[in-house]
């Protein structure tokens, strides 16, 4: 982040001649080192403003690692380097109290604490008194929009980023994101005022996982994808309008049909025709959470998943659970036609389709200069583009699958 506005670099230079003043240095730095100084200086406090200026609860973690600080790797913040700590240390220092320090422990252990940095007493006075506000900072565009995450750890569920050699594929995948978020970062786009949400947060970045370019791939960093569906829907707008929301019924289930082969069938594709006279919402939820395991799972299910409740139906006065060996044979039973992408682990690489089909719909719609907000397998669009992004959605669909689907519409 940089300053947008006089008011903000006054601020920075402020702290800037602060640090300065309390420095026992020996020499003056070289016209880089200063340069880089300056940097980051601005870089903390933009970052650290900017927090305080959404209301955002808590603080930014950050490092102080200097193996993270010293490596090479695409993923590497602008403002990291060696003297990122000691630039921290000066911040927060008794003679200049214009960040809150606390240090972290440098472990991977789950739950260990992080650095964290946050505006202090005296920014946020300086802040008030120049009437600075979210439009004095401005979000510095680029940095890496590819990532591959690694394999989570079996103890903190986390994944990696790991770095990777670039290939024609992945150079091509960042041009056409960067196009991408470059349109998206000059759309008629405007949001009400919600806490926690930043609305300048517009560039998307492609997270594929498992170290596997051909796994997910999913769309992310937006800030309307921090948005609740009613806070999109009564202060979003895109070009001065309304949004709806178009959405891909049961994405996973379609595109397996489409890539198999198979005509997709009526109806819903979650529905099971044995539980029928007790469906209803929380039926149905328990067994989208089934069918979900199944695909993603490279094995046999023999027991419910710890995290899907138990599918209760009543059974005279009283109520009894459908066990998930019961509900694994209705849904392969349902789906015969599309059973080789149950318990062998493609779960990721439907999904790494359902990228590639919502990448192109946003360029066919950037082709006609409609505004698309992607969410996962979902849209939104100005209320006047609803007809015309669907059809492209459908079209983009078959071309990537072969296969047909449903879409639904949902409006404010």
């Amino acid at each position: 982040m940089r300053p947008a506005s006089p008011k903000m670099q006054k601020i920075i230079d402020t702290a800037i001649v602060d640090i300065e003043r309390t420095e026992t240095r020996a020499r003056t730095r070289k016209a880089v080192d200063q340069k880089v100084f300056e940097e980051t200086v601005s870089g903390v406090l933009c970052a650290v403003a900017h927090h305080h200026l959404l209301g955002l609860d808590g603080a930014l973690i950050t490092t102080r690692s200097n193996d993270r600080l010293g490596s090479k790797n695409r993923y590497k913040s602008p403002l990291a380097s060696k003297v990122y700590p000691t630039i921290l240390d000066a911040l927060a220092s008794e003679q200049c109290v214009w960040i809150e320090q606390r240090i972290g422990v440098q472990t991977r252990l789950p739950g260990a604490p992080a650095t964290t940095i946050k505006a202090s007493k005296r920014l946020e006075v300086y802040l008030e008194q120049h009437s600075v506000g979210l439009g004095d900072i401005k979000r510095i565009a680029g940095g890496e929009v590819i990532h591959l995450k690694g394999p989570k750890d079996p103890i903190t569920g986390e994944a990696d980023l790991i770095d990777y050699t670039d290939t024609d594929q992945t150079n091509e995948w960042r041009e056409r994101l960067t196009r991408i978020n470059e349109f998206l970062e000059e759309a008629d786009t405007l949001v009400g005022d919600i806490p926690n949400v930043d609305p300048t947060r517009r560039g998307l970045r492609r997270i594929f996982n498992n170290a596997r370019f051909d796994h997910g791939g999913r769309l992310e960093g937006g800030f309307w994808q921090q948005m609740s569906k009613t806070d999109r829907f009564e202060t979003l707008e895109i070009s001065g309008e309304p949004v709806v929301e178009l959405d891909y019924q049961q994405m996973s289930l379609s595109v397996a049909y489409g890539l198999s082969g198979h005509t997709l069938p009526d109806g819903d594709l979650y529905a099971l025709d044995k539980l029928q006279s007790v469906w209803d919402d929380t039926v149905r939820k328990r067994v989208k959470q089934y069918t979900n395991a199944m695909i993603h799972r490279s094995s046999p299910m023999k027991r419910r998943p710890t995290e899907i409740e138990p599918l209760m139906v009543p059974e005279g006065s009283s109520e009894r659970e459908v066990t998930a060996m019961t509900v694994r044979e209705m849904i392969l039973n349902k789906h015969k036609p599309i059973e080789a992408w149950f318990e062998t682990g493609r779960g990721m690489e439907l999904m790494f389709h359902e990228s590639e089909i919502l990448m192109g719909v946003l360029e066919a719609l950037m082709s006609e200069d409609i505004v698309g907000l992607p969410i996962h397998d979902a849209l939104l669009v100005p209320v006047s583009e609803g007809d015309r992004a669907e059809a492209l959605m459908k079209d983009i669909f078959k071309k990537e699958t072969g296969g047909e689907v449903r879409i639904s519409r949902e409006a404010g």
